[in-house]
């Protein structure tokens, strides 16, 4: 009979330290009897399962505490399986759990229950990427708009280190109920909500803010490009067809004042030099 290769070891190896079934069938002495089968020690392979699930929990856990909390007794099992349908394969640890919200859009037992914990594990992945993405984010002077030309020639520099969301659900309350450890009730209906998560250059640390639909428009013209004032407060115009454009305007610059005191807009750029 042939040596076996490198790969069917390994696969039997994953199998047993990551797979219950498989590995309670070779402790029982259930599983299929071979040379490899024979060779490999029945203690090593309970200590190596042990040290892998407590890893993988304890990494996830760190990553996504409230979708911990709010699954509790579930949360084991559905992180053993997420681990078996998309098992680590960066060198980076955290990384381990980027797909976290994609399996639990394929769950509709868990959706079921909890028809927002994608959305959940979206919100606390984002404070990671945030987080740890490798880019500065410093804050430039801010113009003072008081000439018509500033409106027309500058725009703000949005914050590089942003993510937004727009959500089905809550999540930022959800979250802060959890957090708090308060019922979720009343907060889980659904909802549209959005949200911007930002690291700020002051703190370093991450920062959630709910916004309406206006200003989440705003931050995402400024995502997809560079937009002088003058077409921010176009945008607002256009957006705000019941009140005078005076009005509108106003409300703009209102926006713009707090962007820039949150360092969601870390100050001003001339657009056509």
């Amino acid at each position: 009979m042939p040596a076996p290769s490198l790969r069917e070891i390994e696969q039997l190896l994953s199998d047993l330290w990551l797979k219950e079934n498989a590995r309670q069938e070779f402790l029982q002495g259930q599983a299929n009897t071979n040379a490899l089968t024979t060779q490999i020690d029945r203690q090593g392979v309970e200590l190596y399962a042990s040290l892998l699930q407590f890893g993988q929990q304890d990494l996830m856990s760190s990553i996504y505490p409230l979708s911990a909390r709010l699954l509790n007794d579930k949360w084991e099992s559905t992180v053993a399986s997420y681990f078996l349908r998309h098992p680590a394969n960066h060198y980076h640890l955290n990384e381990a759990g980027h797909r976290f919200k994609e399996y639990l859009q394929d769950q509709p037992a868990l959706l079921k229950t909890y028809p927002f914990v994608a959305e959940l594990a979206d919100y606390e992945w984002i404070e990671m990427e945030v987080l740890e993405k490798n880019t500065v984010a410093s804050k430039q002077p801010n113009l003072v708009l008081n000439a018509a030309d500033h409106f027309v020639k500058y725009g703000p520099i949005l914050n590089p280190v942003l993510l937004l969301r727009k959500y089905n659900y809550c999540v930022s309350k959800i979250a802060s109920r959890l957090e708090s450890k308060k019922s979720l009730r009343g907060v889980t209906r659904a909802t549209t909500s959005y949200v911007a998560c930002y690291r700020d250059p002051e703190t370093n640390r991450a920062s959630f803010l709910d916004l309406s639909e206006l200003p989440f428009e705003i931050i995402q013209a400024l995502i997809d490009a560079p937009h002088s004032y003058a077409e921010l407060a176009k945008l607002t115009v256009s957006r705000l067809p019941s009140l005078q454009p005076e009005s509108s305007v106003a409300q703009f610059l209102d926006i713009n004042e707090t962007f820039e005191k949150l360092n969601v807009f870390l100050g001003s750029q001339r657009l056509d030099s």
